[in-house]
């Protein structure tokens, strides 16, 4: 390599380097390995969660009266020859012993495992005849399906009760932060008087007004969202603490003078350094 290709290799590398990057693709850039492989692993969750109609092998209600507790089945891998078949089997089992609830696989039938049908990552021809992946509960439901489904309720409920504490906490505390004075004493009193409400005894007042007739998903969405919109107040004192230390620093003060107004600051400076 002579010396104008060694130019133009630096000079290409420093306009790469220049390049406008977006936070997201810089965090991700600077994040190490734990962080990269848990937010995958979240990201991974998510789109089972959204996707459970089709990752789930069957309805999550559907009850198999004959297959009840039923433990996981075993998968096996076709023979080559019988690929148009299914690529995987397993044996059906039919209860043993009702009364101790035992099971056994019937090894002279084979039941053909389906990828991609009917709507379904895998499934079998028949709900009568299920595949069992992890087991099946007391009422012969199929847990794996259960559990893909309800992770939709868990994931989403942990996602709404962090976005509603954070929007408050951050907006509060900066707020309070940098205003300060007769707004910051009195923001900073309620939250200690939020942070003071016993959680338990709150919850028991919630059982007793939240309407019978609703559905458990809803009640629970309820609750996890009024107990979100109480619980800011820890997370807002920390915000304010930070808020009050950048109130003061030289690009805030700089853009006081330059005329922006207090909404203007505590968005555009205040919030995205704290």
């Amino acid at each position: 390599m002579n010396v104008d290709d060694a130019m133009q290799a630096n000079l290409h590398g420093a306009a790469v380097a220049a390049r406008p990057t977006s936070g997201v693709a810089r965090e991700w850039r600077l994040a190490s390995r734990t962080v990269r492989f848990s937010a995958s692993c979240l990201a991974l969750f998510y789109l089972l969660a959204a996707a459970s109609p089709f990752f789930a092998s069957y309805d999550p209600t559907y009850q198999n009266r004959e297959m009840p507790d039923c433990p996981p089945m075993s998968l096996h891998l076709s023979a080559p020859s019988d690929w148009t078949r299914g690529l995987f089997y397993t044996h059906p089992m039919h209860m043993q012993d009702p009364t101790a609830r035992t099971f056994v696989a019937d090894t002279s039938r084979r039941l053909d495992i389906h990828l991609f049908a009917r709507g379904h990552l895998f499934t079998t021809d028949s709900e009568r005849e299920p595949y069992f992946m992890l087991g099946s509960d007391g009422l012969g439901r199929d847990l794996y399906s259960r559990i893909v489904y309800g992770s939709r309720v868990s994931m989403c409920v942990g996602l709404i009760g962090v976005l509603i504490t954070f929007s408050l906490g951050i907006t509060i505390g900066a707020l309070s932060g940098y205003i300060g004075g007769t707004v910051d004493f009195l923001i900073m009193r309620w939250s200690e008087i939020e942070m003071s409400l016993p959680s338990f005894y709150f919850l028991l007042a919630l059982a007793a007004v939240i309407p019978s007739g609703m559905s458990t998903v809803a009640t629970f969405f309820m609750i996890v969202a009024i107990m979100s919109f109480i619980s800011w107040a820890g997370f807002a004192r920390i915000i304010r603490g930070m808020a009050s230390s950048v109130r003061s620093r030289p690009y805030v003060e700089a853009a006081r003078a330059l005329g922006a107004s207090r909404w203007r600051i505590i968005t555009r400076h205040i919030i995205p350094s704290v």
